[in-house]
């Protein structure tokens, strides 16, 4: 178990890297389960001609819960002079983001969320408290088979771009630093311990959803449905039908083009559908009523 005293500073404190075009929007990128940009750098390529892009690290070190590191995102977006923009909240990080909206929404002013494989209260607690591991420390079997089959899986899906197989080393080294499967444990446990729904419940942000069709780790449909009920700020769902979770990672150029979208038009219009990459990058959706017969069954 990690001691706090004998934990690297570097790993007690959130950490932010701010990069891309001076002028442009800001976009915050908070990171998923693993809690590092290492897996970001296809976004980062194609949005820093466009964006002021930052980069949100998670410590390895901290056990003050959600509410604890959403303050400290905040104190360190601050300390880098970012006091507002756009939070790109992926799968876990759509947890610090509502934290945000609760616990420190005078020190950051968000102007929207978009969720990236993202979600509220996890529709699945049973399958993260399986993953996550016992509360004495010990970290999951299933967390360790993740790490590993991920490095083994992700050279054969997605695009291709400049640096990936760098990306996926750099990842790889991160999971084994010390303390780091603790740490990941801590932020499964976060998800179990805080219920963000009243949160979301009041949220009139525009709240944007971009999801892969092939996800075992959050269930996008659930998810859709419980925004589309429950959350005033919602605008639709975007899904990509030939990728999975990490879609940042794997569709780089589908999600910048979808971002683009987002801050250049202010809403996107609504596609209930399974849209193809080529959707994403700026043709129309699907309309409702021009689904495949295997869709509509989902709405």
């Amino acid at each position: 178990m990690i001691v706090q005293g004998t934990t690297p500073a570097h790993d007690r404190e959130v950490r932010c890297t701010v990069s891309g075009s001076a002028a442009g929007p800001v976009v915050v990128y908070l990171p998923g389960l693993h809690g590092d940009s290492t897996l970001f750098g296809g976004m980062r390529a194609r949005l820093a001609d466009q964006f002021r892009i930052v980069e949100v690290c998670y410590p390895r070190g901290r056990n003050d819960g959600l509410g604890g590191l959403a303050t400290a995102v905040v104190v360190a977006l601050a300390a880098a002079g970012i006091g507002g923009g756009t939070l790109l909240a992926e799968s876990f990080g759509s947890q610090v983001a509502w934290a945000i909206l609760r616990d420190a929404p005078s020190g950051f002013q968000t102007e929207r969320i978009c969720l990236a494989g993202g979600f509220v209260s996890h529709p699945w607690p049973w399958a993260v408290r399986m993953v996550g591991g016992s509360r004495s420390g010990a970290p999951s079997p299933f967390l360790g088979a993740m790490v590993y089959l991920f490095p083994r899986i992700a050279p054969w899906i997605g695009e291709t771009w400049t640096g990936r197989r760098e990306a996926i080393r750099g990842f790889v080294a991160e999971r084994r630093r010390p303390g780091d499967r603790l740490a990941m444990c801590r932020r499964l446990r976060m998800i179990l311990d805080e219920d963000l729904r009243s949160v979301a419940a009041n949220t009139k942000l525009p709240v944007h959803q971009l999801t892969g069709f092939w996800d075992p780790i959050v269930p996008w449909w659930s998810v859709d449905r419980w925004l589309r009920r429950n959350c005033p700020g919602h605008r639709g769902p975007r899904r990509l039908v030939d990728t999975d979770h990490a879609v940042l990672f794997n569709r780089p150029t589908a999600a910048a083009a979808w971002l683009r979208e987002i801050l250049g038009n202010g809403n996107l219009p609504e596609n209930t559908g399974f849209t193809p990459n080529r959707l994403a990058s700026g043709s129309f959706p699907r309309s409702p009523g021009n689904e495949p017969e295997h869709v509509k069954g989902h709405r």
